[in-house]
């Protein structure tokens, strides 16, 4: 999940506890787990990334992870890019 670009925010807690309820519906219940790297590079999106990430504290079926590199947040996901645009400029196989 991509914070770089975040240029403000309301500060509401509940609405971002129930984005995190809802994505807790469809990565919780199974047998495996679910890595969710946060990217971030300001110090608001870090704040807002860190919140996310310690939602999920309680679920050890989500590994959540802050990066402010994009190579190594592509890099954690297995991918060989150095930057979203590359992954984004690739064409789909």
């Amino acid at each position: 999940m991509d914070f770089s670009r975040v240029t403000g925010w309301d500060a509401d807690y509940v609405e971002l506890m129930g984005v995190q309820a809802k994505k807790a519906g469809a990565f919780l219940g199974h047998a495996s787990q679910t890595l969710i790297v946060y990217y971030a590079t300001t110090e608001l999106g870090r704040t807002i990334a860190q919140l996310a990430v310690n939602s999920w504290e309680p679920f050890p079926a989500v590994v959540p992870i802050l990066q402010d590199s994009q190579e190594k947040a592509l890099a954690i996901l297995g991918l060989e890019h150095t930057s979203f645009s590359q992954l984004l400029d690739e064409p789909a196989q």
